[in-house]
């Protein structure tokens, strides 16, 4: 989970600005299943592959757009398939990739 984007999650899928300011910098979250999950920043995740030996290939951020939209049609496949096609577009893309509700590293032993 990206740490830097609970703040958004907070106020665009829960309405709370207050909850928003007290999302940043926090590194844990409970998730839908009512587990508390760690949080990390992009830059970190990638500092910790880097850690552990590996190269870091690319990075993506990962649902950028779906999960902070509230639109009814977001269960219809023309509208779920077009938010996907924006998702693949931006993935690599600052400063899309940087509110990704999650991160994808690609990094391999040199």
């Amino acid at each position: 989970m990206n740490s830097d984007a609970l703040p958004l999650q907070e106020l665009l899928l829960r309405g709370d600005p207050e909850a928003a300011l007290a999302a940043f910098g926090r590194r844990e979250f409970v998730n839908r299943f009512g587990i508390v999950a760690r949080t990390f920043p992009p830059a970190e995740a990638r500092a910790l592959a880097t850690g552990a030996g590996l190269a870091v290939r690319a990075w993506y951020g990962v649902r950028q757009f779906y999960d902070y939209t509230s639109d009814p049609r977001k269960t219809e496949p023309a509208f779920r398939d077009a938010v996907g096609r924006l998702e693949l577009a931006t993935r690599a893309t600052d400063p899309y990739r940087l509110i990704g509700r999650d991160v994808q590293i690609i990094a391999a032993r040199d």
